[in-house]
This record gives structure tokens, sequence and C-alpha cells, in this order.
């Protein structure tokens, strides 16, 4: 019973993990375009240095989620392999 629980828990944590990673990469993935917006909004002012840093900072979080995207995606898979040993090997009682 201890073991399913462990397990359980086990499982549910790694749910919310794949949850939270795909949230940050959302969140990388909106904030690019939101600074992509400002920069199109200060180019029909003709604000240069103001479009110069929203492109920049748009650039910023398109590789932040790059980043994140590929760190996760191998993440993701070595959690899938935790998830398939037994409880019983992790904890010792096996």
């Amino acid at each position: 019973l201890w073991t399913k629980a462990l397990r359980d828990r086990w499982n549910e944590e790694v749910m919310i993990v794949k949850h939270e990673m795909q949230w940050s990469i959302n969140f990388f993935k909106h904030r690019a375009k939101h600074w992509l917006g400002h920069m199109h909004n200060t180019t029909s002012t003709g604000l240069t240095r103001h479009m110069c840093y929203a492109a920049q900072q748009s650039h910023i979080y398109d590789q932040l989620a790059a980043h994140a995207e590929h760190s996760f995606c191998n993440m993701i898979g070595l959690l899938q392999v935790l998830a398939l040993v037994p409880v019983e090997v992790v904890v010792g009682t096996g």
C-alpha cells in the first residue's frame, strides 16, 4: 500500500512537471510575440531605439522558448523512463 501511494505521488508529480514545462514554453513564446508587437508599433512612430530594444527582447524570448523546448524534451524522456522503474528498486525494498 505504501509503495502504491509512493508511485501514485511520483506519477502525479511527473504530470505536474510536464504541465509546468509546457507553461514555461508558452510564456516565453507569448512574451516574444508581445515584444514583436511593440517593435511593430514603434516602427510606425519612428522610435528607432525603442524598436531595436523590442526586437532584442523578442529575440531573447524566442531563444528562451527554443532552449526550454529542447531541454524539456530531453527531460520528459528521462521522466518517462524513471516512471517505468519499479518503486521497490527506487526505495530499496526489492
